[in-house]
């Protein structure tokens, strides 16, 4: 397999990751699930919850490999070899990483926990503003 194969799958399978739908389903998921999380906490639940969604990053490679005759094991090391000669392809070594870290899954489930909590404050301070202007 030459270098300009892997560079076409590697990003092709990067896009199939990137692509908006499955962002919105993943945007979808850590909504529906960030208030099992907590900082410093790592319950049943939170893990089996991280659990899913490794699986869902899975379970997209998987099929994307399986049709370029591609096992995870070659994935991995057809990547390393590409990071040797062109460092950039950590980046996406490191979003792969991130995915299977629960620390980094709880980081980000807390975060899109307090994102979600932001947004309902200020929804209720607009409502309340809105109500001052009717009394008024």
């Amino acid at each position: 397999m030459g270098d300009e194969d892997i560079d076409k799958w590697l990003t092709e399978l990067l896009d199939k990751l990137s692509d908006q739908k499955f962002l919105d389903f993943l945007d979808e998921f850590t909504t529906k699930h960030c208030d099992q999380f907590e900082e410093g906490e790592f319950s049943l639940s939170c893990t089996d919850i991280h659990n899913q969604y490794k699986r869902l990053f899975e379970s997209r490679m998987e099929s994307y490999l399986r049709k370029q005759s591609v096992t995870m094991d070659r994935f991995a090391e057809l990547l390393q070899e590409r990071i040797q000669k062109d460092p950039s392809y950590a980046e996406f070594l490191q979003v792969l990483i991130n995915v299977d870290d629960l620390q980094s899954f709880s980081t980000m489930m807390i975060q899109k926990r307090a994102e979600l909590e932001d947004e309902e404050d200020e929804e209720d301070e607009e409502e309340e503003g809105v109500d001052d202007m009717k009394e008024g």
